[in-house]
C-alpha cells in the first residue's frame, strides 16, 4: 500500500515515527507528511493520522480538499475522550475533545482507551516499536528505581505525597535514544499518574526493555497486562513495590513481543478497515 502518515512531533516515538518504521517493515510505502511537508496525494491508498486531536485543524488548512481525497482516512487518538485538563488544554474546544469534528476528519477512528468505545470508537491500545526499545545489559541491578516524564502539578503532588523523590531518581531524557537506553539499563521504572485514563505508551516501552514496571492501576481495566505476572499496579503508595523482580520483567517482555508490538497494532488497523470478501461457491447446474 501507499500510505501518507502524519503525527505530532511532541508525542511518543512508538506511535509517531515508530508507526512509519512499522509500516515500512511490513512492506508498505510510507510518505512521512510530518517530515516532508505537502504530500503528493495521487495514488494514495491510506492516510494515517496518529494523534488527530492535535493535527486536524492544521491539516485541514494545509489540505482544503481533505474530505474529497479518495484514500481511506484513519485516526489513532493519543488522548482519551474524557481527560482531566480539558478546561485548559489547547486541543479542547469549549472544554471538551471535539470528537465529532475528529470523526469527520478521520472516519476510521481508533482509541487507546477501552472506555471510549462507548463513543463508537474502535479500541486500539498503544504499542511499542521493538526495534527501538530493546533489552540491554543491566550492569547494576541494585541501583535505585527511576521515574521519567513531564512533571505537571498532578505528578508533583503525587511525588510529594509519598516522598518519592527520596525513593526513586528522576531522569531527564531529551532524545529517544537516551530515553530507550535509560529504560533498558534500569532495574525498576515507576510510571507516574497520567491525565488520561489509559495504558500509556511508557508501559509498553518499559516492558519491551525487559525492565520491571510499577504503574498506576487503571480506572478502566483493559485486560492487557496482569498484576504480579507482567508488571505491578499500585492504587496508592507505590513504595513497597519498588524492588526489582526479574521474573515479572521477563514475563512482561514476553507478553509485549507476543501481542503488543507496533506491527501488531498496524495489522489490526488494516484488518479493521479492509472489507471482508465473501467467496460465493460456484453452483453447478443439476441434471
Amino acid at each position: 500500500m501507499k500510505i501518507a502518515l502524519f503525527y505530532p512531533t511532541c508525542s511518543a516515538w512508538s506511535i509517531t515515527e515508530g508507526v512509519r518504521d512499522g509500516f515500512t517493515r511490513m512492506g508498505h510505502t510510507v510518505i512521512d507528511g510530518t517530515k516532508s511537508g505537502l504530500i503528493h496525494k495521487a495514488g494514495l491508498d491510506l492516510i494515517f493520522v496518529s494523534g488527530p486531536e492535535y493535527l486536524w485543524k492544521e491539516l485541514r488548512v494545509r489540505y482544503p480538499e481533505w474530505d474529497i481525497l479518495d484514500a481511506k482516512k484513519v485516526g489513532w487518538l493519543h488522548e482519551t475522550v474524557e481527560r482531566e485538563d480539558y478546561g485548559t488544554n489547547p486541543i479542547a474546544v469549549e472544554n471538551r475533545l471535539p470528537l465529532e469534528e475528529i470523526k469527520a476528519f478521520t472516519p476510521y477512528l481508533f482509541t487507546p482507551a477501552i472506555q471510549d468505545q462507548k463513543y463508537g470508537l474502535r479500541f486500539l491500545p498503544n504499542g511499542v516499536d521493538t526495534h527501538r526499545f530493546q533489552p540491554r545489559p543491566k550492569h547494576n541491578l541494585d541501583h535505585a528505581p527511576i521515574y521519567l516524564g513531564s512533571l505537571y502539578p498532578k505528578r508533583k503532588n503525587f511525588l510529594d505525597r509519598f516522598d518519592i523523590r527520596k525513593k526513586a531518581g528522576y531522569r531527564e531524557c531529551p532524545t529517544v535514544e537516551e530515553y530507550a537506553d535509560i529504560l533498558a539499563r534500569s532495574s525498576v521504572v515507576l510510571s507516574l499518574p497520567s491525565l488520561s485514563a489509559l495504558t500509556v505508551t511508557q508501559v509498553f516501552e518499559v516492558l519491551a526493555s525487559r525492565t520491571l514496571l510499577v504503574t498506576p492501576a487503571l480506572i478502566y481495566p483493559d485486560g492487557l497486562f496482569e498484576h504480579g505476572r507482567h508488571l505491578l499496579y499500585y492504587d496508592d503508595d507505590p513504595s513497597p513495590l519498588l524492588r526489582r523482580n526479574e521474573e515479572v520483567a521477563m514475563r512482561g517482555y514476553d507478553e509485549v513481543l507476543a501481542h503488543h508490538t507496533i506491527e501488531h497494532r498496524l495489522s489490526d488497523v488494516l484488518k479493521a478497515i479492509t472489507p471482508v470478501q465473501t467467496i460465493v461457491p460456484i453452483r453447478r447446474p443439476t441434471r
